[in-house]
């Protein structure tokens, strides 16, 4: 298995797209479109280290359900209108997030 998750965050048409599957099996985990800063929360793992830890785990909630447990390492991409976003940890990535998921 080879989990995989993707952020696309559209400003113009006001969304936001979140996709979590495998990239070895094709199976969809979660895949879903919502409008920015509405209703997103997050839960790290139990246990889970810090999130500038490589190994600590999230799993984003949304307003039509929730994605799987991952690491950073798992993030293949979070774009911002076409622009990739560079984190290095989860913590980085919960930080760029924000202005666009929070509500």
């Amino acid at each position: 298995m080879a989990r995989k998750i993707q952020f696309a965050v559209d400003t113009a048409l006001n969304y936001i797209r979140v996709t979590d599957y495998d990239d070895v099996t094709g199976g969809v985990y979660f895949d879903s479109n919502s409008v920015l800063n509405w209703g997103f929360s997050y839960e790290r793992k139990a246990n889970s280290p810090a999130l500038t830890n490589a190994l600590a785990e999230i799993r984003f909630h949304t307003p039509s359900g929730w994605t799987e447990f991952f690491a950073i390492a798992d993030l293949e991409y979070f774009d911002v209108d076409g622009a990739p976003q560079v984190n290095a940890t989860l913590a980085a990535l919960i930080t760029n997030l924000a202005p666009y998921i929070f509500a």
